[in-house]
């Protein structure tokens, strides 16, 4: 759901984590990539964005805290709170609507949930080898 009118006012019913709350824009926009991972085409985010954009703060909440460079635990954290966040974004944006509808998007957020522990970890890991420090590192390091 990244459109022309870009909109990082995260409603009321989604967990924010430690992180979001004290991030500028700029700094979210560099965060938030869409959904999947990042090597995807730019194609085929657009079409899972278009698709999954009952999701877009639930992601955003995400992306952020993974740009944070967070350590493995505060990122199973970031996960389970992706998770809550998607359920969250279909209880209070579809129920309402159409129940059949709620039901097949809480079915995918489980689906994406578990992509994300299986798949996931492997961005992370590639990401320690590759150098990327994790913030905890970086304040030992100073």
């Amino acid at each position: 759901m990244k459109n022309d009118k870009k909109d990082y006012n995260v409603p009321w019913y989604i967990f924010q984590g430690a992180h979001y709350p004290g991030m500028q824009v700029p700094e979210i926009e560099k965060a938030y990539n869409g959904i999947g991972p990042s090597w995807f085409t730019p194609w085929i985010r657009a079409r899972l964005d278009a698709l999954l954009s009952v999701f877009y703060f639930a992601v955003i909440i995400h992306d952020c805290d993974y740009e944070k460079g967070l350590s493995l635990w505060e990122k199973i954290r970031a996960d389970f709170r992706f998770l809550l966040n998607m359920l969250c974004c279909v209880a209070c944006q579809l129920y309402a609507d159409n129940l059949n509808k709620a039901i097949r998007f809480a079915i995918y957020a489980a689906i994406i949930y578990i992509l994300l522990l299986l798949f996931g970890r492997f961005a992370y890991w590639t990401d320690e080898k590759k150098g990327k420090k994790t913030s905890e590192q970086q304040n030992k390091n100073g």
